[in-house]
């Protein structure tokens, strides 16, 4: 047991500096080929995606984990709590980022008032999915400590956008950055659900009272997003 422990800690440990590393050097590349202006728009995307993530995430990602841990020793429980917050974060992050695209033309209008950032605003929706997809998914195999398959997922993640960033950074600026950043991490969806089909969770079974339970316990997380909104 305890071997096992050390094993699985080890394994996390070393894609922690793996992942930490990869950034580093994300950050690094970026900052030279981006310079100043174009790299601070990019600072300012990471922040909203930050911020956006609380949202179209609502907390479940947190929750799920505990659920699933709680259920995992039975089976229809499990599919039933798993198809229901599935369908749960897919609605609430679609309604989410549906409102946020016509938010957008405000806050490069108005607030931000540079209407050149509108593009990347928008650009950015489908990274932001993904990456509520791809938290969800990390939640619910935490639930069912398979933190050997998140290790390995979020190496290969990061080991595949670096080389993408390099090249379409290099020849298409910040607006290469994000649509490699989207592509890993449109990846890393299709790695969760090869590794959560090994779990056989694919079922949707979506229940009323569990979906209540969810919301009701996930709030609380998702009113702690409000904390953010004047960091953006």
């Amino acid at each position: 047991m305890l071997k096992k422990i050390f094993f699985q800690s080890f394994q996390y440990f070393t894609s922690l500096i793996i992942v930490r590393f990869v950034t580093a050097l994300n950050s690094i590349y970026l900052a030279r080929f981006l310079l100043s202006e174009k790299f601070g728009i990019y600072s300012l995307l990471n922040q909203l995606i930050i911020l956006l993530t609380f949202f179209t995430g609502f907390g479940i990602p947190t929750i799920i984990a505990k659920f699933i841990a709680q259920t995992k020793n039975e089976k229809t429980i499990l599919e039933k709590t798993y198809g229901t917050a599935q369908a749960l974060i897919i609605l609430i992050s679609l309604f989410v980022i549906f409102i946020y695209f016509f938010i957008t033309i405000p806050l490069a209008y108005n607030i931000y008032q540079k209407p050149f950032l509108l593009k990347y605003f928008r650009l950015i929706i489908f990274l932001l999915f993904f990456i509520t997809l791809n938290n969800f998914w990390t939640g619910v195999l935490q639930g069912l400590k398979a933190i050997k398959n998140i290790s390995l997922i979020t190496v290969i993640y990061n080991l595949v956008s670096f080389p993408l960033v390099l090249i379409l950074a290099r020849r298409y600026e910040l607006v290469g950055a994000i649509i490699a950043f989207t592509i890993a991490n449109f990846l890393g969806v299709i790695l969760f659900l090869i590794t959560v089909k090994k779990f056989n969770l694919l079922k949707t079974a979506f229940q009323t009272a569990i979906a209540k339970n969810i919301i009701g316990l996930s709030f609380p997380t998702f009113l702690s997003g409000l904390v953010m909104v004047p960091a953006i």
